[in-house]
């Protein structure tokens, strides 16, 4: 059956910003001219060159059909309104091949994920491309030639209509008005679109050169934005060594790069990486040892023993997780893995949401080790 819809209710509706937050009115269509505006920010924001209009949307539910098994060129053409598959070929097709060459020339099978990670259409995102214009910039274009000779067109105009107060020449001074007003915004967006361009070849070469020299994240600039992304300062560091490039046929330079290498992800090794949980936060049960208990428990013991002050943040995790696991009648922690020194900590002091998930791991993990790992 159909769905009729109420004549207020529109697809797309307003949104503006509320005490710093977007807000959605869905009593508020949004009008056309806004949607082009945005949809022209999306592609500035992209890096695209060429402007974002809607109908560019079909681009890309037209090369999802093209590419997908299961719609015939016949189905294609009908769902489109082709008339034949030459409108699709002529219009609708990319230029740019996507194409995995390099497997399939070698007879293997095409990467997919990896071609379309490389061009998806967020790839051309780089939050250091200027998208408007600085004061300086701005203040150029007033003095271009075509600008100067519209705003000296105005003035005569409006010198001429001072003593000629006709209803030609108010319509000749406003045409002349909206001529400067023209030329400024056409001036305006070629010079952007210029900026655009050289930011694109020269950030290019800047970057080629910066891995050439040995190091693709060697700038302040360059870290500024991944810490924008909220990275930490050793994963910024990992990548730093990770992102380097032989600048010496040298063994002795091969195995430098290397060893920096090993040694920024050791340094990683301790910092846990991963989503928020799923769900709600199991609470204990009544018979497991919570972690409060543990605390409680250990504040007490270390007024009475002493501890070394030269005891690593990995030793400390190390010990509290032996405790938990000798202790608790059900203990959330692995004892097979904390026994196997070689393990990383993280994976040795892992501590489940509840005493189910301990099981499912050991029958899964170690039920046919026939060994353990001595942890006492």
């Amino acid at each position: 059956m159909p769905l009729p819809l109420k004549p207020e209710v529109d697809i797309f509706c307003k949104a503006k910003v509320v005490n710093g937050h977007p807000v959605l009115l869905w009593d508020q269509p949004m009008h056309s001219v806004t949607m082009s505006a945005r949809l022209s920010n999306l592609g500035e924001i992209h890096g695209w060159l060429q402007s974002m209009f809607a109908h560019r949307m079909r681009y890309g539910g037209g090369m999802m059909l093209n590419n997908s098994d299961a719609v015939s060129e016949a189905q294609q053409n009908l769902i489109m309104k082709h008339a034949d598959s030459r409108t699709f070929l002529n219009h609708y097709l990319p230029r740019h091949v996507d194409t995995d060459m390099q497997n399939v020339m070698n007879g293997r099978q095409s990467n997919k994920p990896l071609m379309r990670a490389i061009t998806r259409t967020s790839r051309w995102i780089d939050t250091r491309r200027h998208r408007h214009l600085t004061a300086e910039q701005r203040a150029s274009i007033r003095e271009h030639p075509e600008y100067v000779g519209a705003v000296r067109r105005l003035d005569e105009q409006a010198e001429v209509f001072v003593y000629d107060l006709n209803e030609q020449m108010r319509l000749r001074h406003d045409k002349l008005a909206r001529e400067k007003l023209n030329t400024f915004d056409r001036l305006e967006r070629a010079l952007r679109q210029k900026v655009r361009k050289e930011f694109d070849r020269k950030q290019a070469n800047i970057d080629i050169e910066r891995q050439l020299s040995g190091a693709a994240i060697a700038d302040e600039e360059a870290k500024n934005v991944l810490r924008t992304d909220n990275m930490l300062p050793e994963q910024i560091d990992l990548l730093e060594k990770l992102f380097t490039w032989p600048t010496s046929y040298s063994l002795e330079a091969e195995w430098q790069r290397r060893n920096g290498s090993f040694v920024a992800i050791s340094q990683y090794c301790c910092h846990l990486e991963g989503g928020p949980l799923r769900g709600r936060r199991k609470r204990p049960a009544p018979s497991d040892e919570s972690d409060e208990e543990l605390t409680a428990r250990e504040v007490r013991t270390t007024k009475t023993t002493s501890v070394s002050p030269a005891m690593s943040k990995e030793e400390m995790l190390l010990e509290k997780a032996g405790k938990y696991i000798r202790k608790a009648k059900k203990p959330r922690r692995c004892f097979q893995c904390y026994g196997d020194t070689l393990l990383p900590v993280h994976c040795r002091t892992h501590k489940y949401s509840e005493y189910k998930s301990t099981l499912r791991h050991f029958r899964k993990k170690h039920l046919e080790d026939r060994r353990c790992h001595s942890y006492v």
